[in-house]
């Protein structure tokens, strides 16, 4: 056939080229490979408003609803049926894409990519996923689409993925208030839970490495710990840059005597 359409060099773009992932978007039947960088992902509820924007709501585990509202927000698109559309929860973390070699956000709203990564990260022989590779794979189609979460090599984050991390500017956070993530004004926004600067992250490494040390070798341990001391821990996320420091120097000296 004489001028083709489609020119026979044509080469279609990686779907995971930009700096977000969307599950959505991935090629079916390729595994997206990938390396979690978050300490804990960031959560919300999701919604897309009547001017097709997306609106995020934080998480809140001391909420009854879990900070999803209770009815539908006001500017919520609505279906054909005038019916408001789904308010859906999320999951946002960095994420080093092995493919590309880039810092990347990976956000999912999709079951069966959440319950597949806690599933790992709860399991005894596997952990915090930030101790190996997972690879991410779409098939089917609309209502037929599946997606299969599976751990592939374990091993130290790359250098390079630190690096690049370390002077990265991504502020997760900004996804709450409509930002840019990737914007350097996106930094001066207030932590949460899930987004950690490279400082905080190595800080928050040298306190969790000192609670092993002295026997609290789980979050949960080192919260009932300091919480029967009257001390406040909540997260590792949450800690102040001083209770950090106050912290980790109580673990390193820790020989049984409580704070």
């Amino acid at each position: 056939m004489s001028n083709p359409f489609i020119p026979a060099t044509y080469v279609e773009p990686a779907t995971t080229g930009g700096r977000y992932i969307n599950p959505s978007k991935l090629q079916a039947g390729v595994p997206f490979k990938f390396r979690i960088l978050s300490e804990e992902p960031l959560m919300g509820w999701e919604y897309w408003d009547d001017q097709n924007r997306p609106q995020r709501l934080k998480y809140d585990p001391t909420s009854a609803t879990l900070g999803r509202p209770i009815n539908p927000p006001s500017d919520i698109r609505v279906n054909e049926d005038g019916s408001p559309e789904k308010i859906k929860h999320f999951w946002a973390f960095i994420v080093w894409d092995i493919a590309s070699q880039s810092i990347k956000i990976l956000q999912c709203t999709q079951q069966s990519i959440q319950g597949g990564i806690r599933k790992l990260s709860e399991d005894e022989d596997w952990g915090h996923p930030r101790g190996y590779d997972l690879k991410l794979t779409r098939t089917g189609q609309k209502l037929e689409t599946e997606y299969s979460v599976l751990p592939g090599k374990v091993g130290d984050i790359v250098k390079e993925a630190l690096a690049a991390l370390a002077e990265s500017t991504i502020n997760l956070s900004a996804l709450l208030t409509g930002g840019d993530p990737f914007s350097t004004s996106a930094t001066t926004a207030a932590p949460v839970t899930g987004v950690q600067d490279s400082s905080r992250t190595a800080a928050i490494d040298a306190l969790k490495a000192a609670a092993k040390s002295a026997g609290f070798d789980t979050a949960q341990k080192v919260r009932e710990f300091v919480t029967s001391q009257e001390g406040t821990f909540t997260t590792f996320d949450d800690l102040t840059v001083e209770e950090i420091a106050d912290y980790t120097a109580i673990f390193n000296e820790y020989e049984g005597i409580p704070f």
